[in-house]
């Protein structure tokens, strides 16, 4: 069993901060999903392992996100801004057609 680097995410233009158990999620070995800040915009940065040299960025606030590991869709916790509650909810957006 080895273990090797399949590539790097700053090279990405991942954020290091960003790199980590509360801001990002892997499901499988096909995608990569970060949580971070485009300056003050929130946006979820979906990276296919298919072809990651060309990550998905899309302007996204959310608690938390991971992939549909057999199609493009994305399961998304939060809440919808101006909402002041404290449970979340949880919905699917289709990322690509």
């Amino acid at each position: 069993m080895g273990l090797w680097s399949q590539l790097l995410l700053q090279n990405l233009g991942i954020n290091p901060a960003n790199i980590g158990f509360s801001t990002l999620t892997m499901e499988s070995d096909k995608f990569i999903c970060i949580r971070e800040k485009a300056g003050e915009q929130a946006q979820v940065t979906i990276i296919d392992m298919s072809d990651p040299m060309a990550p998905i960025r899309r302007p996204i606030s959310a608690e938390s996100a991971i992939m549909n590991p057999a199609s493009k869709v994305i399961a998304l916790k939060g809440k919808p801004d101006g909402i002041v509650r404290k449970e979340s909810y949880l919905t699917f957006t289709a990322v690509l057609p």
